[in-house]
């Protein structure tokens, strides 16, 4: 392939990325890995998980989005050191790399105690009550987090739950913390009476923090999005007219509902070829031949 030297001599100021799950060097350079085996590897799994129960992979491929952050974030600094020096420079993303840089705070704490920090699943290690409650209707849950111990007192309120409000021993999270399996079936009694909208709009009103544990179907319905036109209505050759997420940013002078869909497999190939890289007929259709660019889908074997 066109290593960054070979790009250099023919623009010196070119940026260019290169993404490994492990790094272009060290003893495991060679060694390839995808979105949950690079997760594992950089300690994100290690942590994920229920109280005394096995490790787990996060919800989705986590290390595969976070290391597109980065990659943005790397790309414009390498652009602005650009603009002040002119010079170009050759990136390196390492997946694994930017997994161990969102979980810093756990090896601090190992570092400190010794001991490997514990998963905990929905716990908090400061907060509590704190996790995932279930609610009244098919698949429904709620979220709650309570930090204060005022807090706690406008949730015995809002539960209608004399008992726990009352009772002394309860007052402080340490003494909480005793009493979990009292405290959960508490709350859960209550939650399981209501809707988790109906739940947490209660809460929230009265200063809990409360949300929803929203599914698809809550998102694409979800009368806040739509108000604040995040989601995209996309036509789609094959799979017809769909709404998909947009950009999870906007801009005070320009829209960010693009409209745009994926592009079809080598949809802008030619146009490409032709118009931006003001390559040749001849050119093009020696690319196509050889495989390079093809416009049809071809089975590749891999070693």
């Amino acid at each position: 392939g066109l290593a960054y030297e070979d790009l250099r001599a023919v623009k010196p100021d070119v940026i260019m990325v290169s993404m490994p799950a492990l790094g272009l060097e060290g003893p495991w350079s060679n060694y390839i890995s995808f979105g949950p085996g690079t997760d594992a590897l950089g300690g994100l799994s290690s942590i994920t998980g229920y109280k005394n129960g096995q490790p787990h992979k996060p919800g989705n491929f986590y290390a595969d989005h976070n290391s597109g952050f980065h990659v943005a974030t790397g790309i414009m600094a390498a652009l602005f050191r650009r603009y002040k020096t002119g010079e170009g420079q050759h990136l390196e993303i390492v997946l694994r790399e930017a997994t161990m840089s969102v979980i810093g705070e756990y090896f601090i704490e190992y570092q400190f105690t010794g001991k490997e920090p514990k998963r905990i699943g929905n716990d908090h290690p400061v907060f509590f009550p704190h996790g995932i409650f279930q609610c009244k209707g098919d698949d429904s849950w709620i979220a709650i987090s309570i930090e204060s111990d005022h807090e706690w007192q406008t949730l015995c309120e809002v539960i209608e739950s004399a008992e726990l409000k009352n009772d002394k021993t309860l007052f402080e999270v340490s003494s909480r913390r005793l009493n979990r399996e009292k405290i959960e079936l508490e709350i859960t009694g209550w939650t399981k009476s209501k809707s988790n909208k109906e739940a947490m709009n209660l809460m929230q009103t009265r200063g809990i923090r409360a949300g929803i544990v929203a599914k698809a179907s809550d998102i694409l319905s979800d009368a806040h999005v739509s108000e604040r036109k995040y989601l995209d209505t996309v036509e789609h050759p094959d799979a017809g007219e769909y709404t998909s997420p947009g950009l999870p940013f906007k801009f005070a002078k320009s829209s960010t509902n693009l409209g745009m869909r994926a592009p079809m497999f080598s949809e802008h190939s030619l146009s490409i070829l032709s118009d931006l890289l003001a390559r040749d007929t001849s050119t093009i259709d020696s690319l196509i031949e050889k495989g390079t660019t093809p416009l049809e889908p071809i089975d590749r074997v891999y070693s």
